[in-house]
């Protein structure tokens, strides 16, 4: 005759083994690849409206011909009232500070490489490798893109300095003042800086699903985080335990 404490302990031990089941199970689940839903939730379409926009002027500013404007100046002294990106001006008009020209065009070409590669992770909704999605979620290829912005900015003035030394023994009236001044060009890429900032704010805000569920997972002490401690669902229409029926 079988008792009903061995009849209980199979029953718990049957318990036991669905619990277990259940944690392998929904482990598989979780190593498996991330779905079309998995990579809709990941993308960031706003972010990558603002990325679109800083790229835009990007290519503005690098097809405008004047990032620099002349006034003032004989034809001795520079042929042209603009400099651009890549004019020849920029070596010629100037006697000394041409790399500051060029290593600011350099920066400015990489932060435009880093915003294309932002807006590719941002509308494409990359979930692996893990690096991919940290620097989109956490915008760092925004700031990189911004901090070089910022530094060819400055490299920019320093040519203007060095390159109003240099025009001003060329004026074109006697007694008439030379001005360089800031043109079109260059408050593209200013404008662009505060577009890829705008992108890296929207990533940085933004609440993903699965970031709450690790905050939720680390107000859960670690001990109490095996499968063990896991409780499943009571079912539905629960049946008496076989030794009640016996009695």
């Amino acid at each position: 005759m079988v008792s009903s404490r061995s009849i209980q302990q199979q029953t718990e031990g049957e318990n036991t083994n669905q619990i277990v089941v259940n944690n392998e199970t929904q482990s598989q689940s979780n190593a498996l690849p991330a779905t079309f839903a998995d990579k809709m939730n990941e993308k960031n379409i706003a972010a990558a409206f603002a990325t679109s926009l800083s790229i835009s002027l990007f290519i503005a500013a690098f097809v405008d011909p004047c990032i620099l404007s002349i006034y003032g100046v004989s034809d001795e002294g520079c042929s042209t009232s603009c400099i651009g990106f890549f004019s020849r001006s920029s070596r010629e008009c100037a006697e000394t500070g041409q790399l500051y020209a060029v290593y600011a065009t350099l920066l400015i070409c990489l932060a435009l490489i880093l915003e294309c590669i932002s807006f590719v992770l941002e509308s494409a909704g990359f979930t692996h490798p893990l690096f991919l999605r940290l620097f989109k979620r956490y915008g760092i290829l925004h700031f990189c893109a911004v901090m070089f912005i910022v530094i060819a900015a400055g490299l920019w003035y320093g040519y203007s300095e060095h390159l109003m030394l240099s025009l001003e023994k060329h004026p074109k009236a006697r007694g008439s003042k030379v001005i360089i001044d800031f043109s079109r060009a260059y408050w593209y890429i200013v404008v662009a800086a505060v577009s890829a900032l705008f992108g890296a704010a929207l990533n940085v805000l933004r609440i993903y699903d699965d970031s709450m569920d690790e905050d939720q997972q680390r107000l859960i002490p670690e001990e109490m985080r095996h499968s063990y401690f896991i409780i499943t669902r009571p079912p539905d229409n629960p049946q008496p335990p076989p030794y009640a029926m016996c009695e």
